[in-house]
């Protein structure tokens, strides 16, 4: 039976409930603001970016953290990728709101998505 006490449960239980927590306050923000808004936009926009940042620095850092080389390998490539969504969330922020293209989806720059 596996313990459920220690640091190491502390802290995946952290992450647990700063990530649903982040999906409430998200859902949350969508329906307080007008639909089809720009501030929908502004407010799912910079909640991806965000999102796609902290999972590539968490990512990062659980690269760090493992001792087998093989593992270490596996969590960098994917927080590659994850900052390979952070890149291309910033340009489709930048489309979105500065240039006011809604949804840029079949532009170059996305094939940023596909890394991951």
């Amino acid at each position: 039976m596996p313990r459920f006490e220690g640091p190491r449960y502390r802290r995946v239980s952290f992450i647990r409930v700063t990530a649903a927590a982040a999906v409430f306050v998200h859902a949350g923000g969508l329906a307080v603001l007008p639909s089809a808004s720009a501030a929908v936009h502004v407010w799912s926009d910079s909640f991806w970016t965000a999102s796609a940042l902290a999972a590539a620095i968490a990512l990062f850092r659980l690269a760090r953290a493992v001792s087998s080389r093989r593992e270490r390998a596996a969590w960098f490539l994917l927080g590659l990728g994850a900052s390979s969504w952070f890149v291309t969330m910033l340009w489709w922020t930048h489309r979105e709101l500065v240039d006011g293209v809604r949804a840029p989806v079949l532009e170059l720059p996305s094939i940023g998505f596909a890394v991951m």
